[in-house]
């Protein structure tokens, strides 16, 4: 077994008034986790204040490999692996790089706003930024505005998973070219037309055969149109 720490995207199971969360349990061992937090309003003694409490209450990420974990596993232990959709038993990981910078994000931003993947709209990619100075310098993402306010916001992904948008001040972004739009959308009209394709075959409308086929198709259009691009642009 591959003995390489990794972010692993793990089920909650616990209760909301379970005396340790899964998170806490898996701390308390030494396992980094991490799990997107949002401020909660609530009424103790008479007295309104907040709490922190998870954004999702059964998404947690943890880094630690998988002869560590497997034992939080166990049934009734309230804590189970995410798995890859189509694969057998595989469980689902973040890339290092990716979690890393998704979490610098949301800590050093005043106040993050997050998204589940399918509430990330067409709109709210629409402006693409890099950001200049600070702990998020050199990173690229797309610009979200809230009418009738001021705030800008960065669009931070980890993609199928989580969105997160954190607050940028107007004068550490620079708008970015978009060199590569006819490839982002050929990519968009391939996962959706997949999508279709996959939803036939799970109702007996297509037939498997027919649907390598189609992956193979889009594989290849994808490669073609990008090597094409690469071209024409010189890289």
């Amino acid at each position: 077994m591959d003995e390489t720490p990794q972010w692993y995207v793990l089920r909650d199971l616990s209760r909301p008034n379970a005396k340790l969360s899964a998170f806490e349990k898996l701390t308390g061992r030494g396992v980094r986790c991490f799990t997107p937090m949002v401020k909660k309003p609530i009424e103790r003694r008479g007295k309104h204040g907040w709490k922190d409490v998870p954004y999702m209450r059964d998404l947690l990420f943890a880094h630690s490999t998988r002869d560590v974990l497997d034992p939080f596993m166990r049934p009734g232990l309230k804590l189970q692996y995410r798995y890859i959709y189509g694969g057998f038993m595989e469980p689902m990981t973040v890339r290092e790089a990716d979690m890393e910078r998704f979490i610098l994000a949301v800590t050093s931003s005043v106040s993050s706003k997050y998204y589940r993947p399918e509430e990330i709209t067409p709109a709210m990619r629409n402006r693409r930024i890099r950001i200049i100075g600070g702990p998020l310098h050199g990173y690229e993402g797309s610009l979200v505005t809230v009418r009738g306010t001021t705030v800008k916001r960065l669009l931070v992904e980890l993609p199928m998973l989580l969105a997160a948008a954190v607050e940028v001040e107007p004068d550490s972004y620079n708008s970015c070219k978009r060199k590569n739009s006819a490839i982002n959308f050929l990519r968009h009209t391939s996962f959706l037309y997949l999508c279709l394709h996959e939803d036939r075959m799970r109702f007996g409308i297509g037939k498997p055969e027919n649907f390598v086929f189609v992956c193979l198709c889009a594989h290849l259009s994808l490669s073609l149109l990008l090597y094409i691009m690469t071209w024409r642009n010189g890289v």
